[in-house]
């Protein structure tokens, strides 16, 4: 009985373990995932902002350098 529920014991040890790593693999996959995802909005806002900005205004902000 006794070795049993050790075997048992170490199946769920070893189950929890597996799990404990599958959900650290969805963690650091979502955060890199996160991070790209911001990166493409950056570079997209600033795309944006390039073809939205009025010429004169373009022209002035060489002008200051």
């Amino acid at each position: 009985m006794k070795k049993a529920t050790a075997i048992l014991l170490q199946n769920m040890l070893a189950r929890i373990q597996n799990l404990e790593n599958q959900v650290e693999n969805v963690i650091v996959n979502s955060t890199m995932e996160f991070r790209h995802l911001s990166i493409a909005i950056k570079s997209l806002n600033k795309t944006i902002n390039n073809l939205t900005r009025p010429i004169g205004k373009q022209f002035c902000s060489l002008l200051v350098i």
